[in-house]
């Protein structure tokens, strides 16, 4: 089990058994996964300012399983922290803006992560 504050980009490859070596496959999932992490960051920060808990709750929807496929326990934390102070009238921007620092940084590490990976299969 994964600690969680790491990310395990490896775990992407934990499909191996369905894709028989297809690197093209595992390039297009991890681009693919890579564009919904840059998507979500934009649209996160947006949701979390207007404090929009209907598109906070869309796009968790949208990326909660390749939280799970990566395995990403501390943006998850995160995330559900944000949703909490986005509910809560009475919290304060700048806690809102830390969470939304915080989920920007480690979605950024991730995206790097997943670039490294794709240069490891080329």
């Amino acid at each position: 089990m994964h600690q969680p504050n790491e990310i395990s980009v490896e775990s992407l490859f934990s499909l191996q058994a369905l894709q028989i070596g297809d690197q093209a496959f595992q390039k297009k999932l991890i681009l693919m996964y890579m564009d919904c992490f840059e998507e979500f960051k934009t649209h996160y920060r947006h949701a979390l300012i207007n404090r929009n808990v209907k598109l906070v709750q869309e796009l968790l929807h949208k990326m909660r399983p390749a939280f799970q496929i990566i395995q990403v326990d501390l943006l998850n934390n995160l995330i559900d922290q944000g949703v909490q102070l986005v509910k809560d009238p009475a919290s304060d921007t700048e806690t809102l803006t830390q969470i939304i620092e915080r989920v920007e940084n480690l979605s950024s590490r991730i995206i790097s992560d997943l670039s490294d990976a794709i240069q490891k299969l080329r």
